[in-house]
């Protein structure tokens, strides 16, 4: 079952899917939680320890799907996405011709599990951990 990338790809995808489902609907619930909360005079709940948390969430998610790539398209990723490296900067530094690279990034965004926004963590969790 497993041998078969695109099973595994679609496989990846749907726990990935769910489990983003999960938090926000987790996340929800916490939220109006907070809101019965704050109209009886309690004390609110900070969310920051859970946002911290779903940013380390997905940095792990990143990093298996990041581990689950062909070298060179890890190369790419990583290059592009989280150095901010140009297609012809990438194609320079790695010898590939730009076209090549443009295929590398188009073939993660075909496998991908998560949105090209959610790749990029902000800064500001990065530092974080």
């Amino acid at each position: 079952m497993w041998e078969n990338k695109e099973t595994w790809d679609s496989y990846i995808y749907t726990v990935a899917r769910n489990q983003i489902y999960n938090f926000l609907k987790h996340q929800s619930v916490e939220l109006s939680y907070q809101e019965k909360l704050s109209q009886e005079d309690a004390p609110s709940f900070e969310f920051d320890t859970y946002d911290k948390l779903y940013a380390k969430e997905l940095q792990l998610l990143i990093k298996l799907t990041l581990d689950n790539m062909p070298e060179q398209r890890r190369k790419v990723f990583s290059m592009s996405r989280q150095q901010g490296m140009s297609n012809q900067e990438i194609a320079d530094s790695l010898r590939l011709s730009i076209r090549t690279v443009e295929r590398h990034i188009y073939l993660f965004e075909q496998g991908r599990i998560l949105r090209p926004d959610l790749c990029r963590l902000d800064d500001e969790h990065q530092q974080e951990f």
